[in-house]
């Protein structure tokens, strides 16, 4: 399991469940988190989407260069307006967000925290993008 979503009193929990990848978004976790997402817009239960990583080390360390390095031209581009989309999604999401930052936000697991409405962050935790 890459990913899950919990619902409890409220709020619907969605855990990056790829510690071993520093919670690294892949296509599975792109596609869940945009079904995550679906299902917690259409349940009236559903007060707050928080987002958070599993483990205590990264949130998010970004895209997975394993499955999106290798990607060229129309793929690439494909795979970054997909992405594009999700967190877009996550913006203008029309309940509350907050992400639960964990660990390390990096790259687009900074972008992923910043579109969300609030922000958690767990002291000696690390949120921006890298300088190459």
């Amino acid at each position: 399991m890459e990913a899950m979503m919990e619902q409890r009193e409220g709020v619907a929990l969605f855990t990056i469940c790829r510690p071993e990848k520093r919670n690294a978004v892949n296509f599975v976790v792109m596609e869940a988190l945009e079904g995550a997402l679906s299902e917690a817009e259409a349940d009236e239960r559903v007060k707050i989407f928080a987002i958070t990583g599993a483990g205590d080390e990264a949130f998010c360390s970004g895209g997975d260069l394993h499955e999106f390095g290798p990607l060229r031209g129309a793929e690439a581009k494909q795979m970054l307006t997909r992405m594009g989309e999700v967190l877009y999604r996550l913006l203008t999401f029309p309940k509350p967000t907050a992400a639960l930052v964990n660990g390390a936000a990096m790259g687009g697991g900074c972008e992923l925290a910043t579109a969300c409405d609030f922000r958690f962050v767990k002291e000696g935790s690390r949120i921006g993008f890298i300088q190459g």
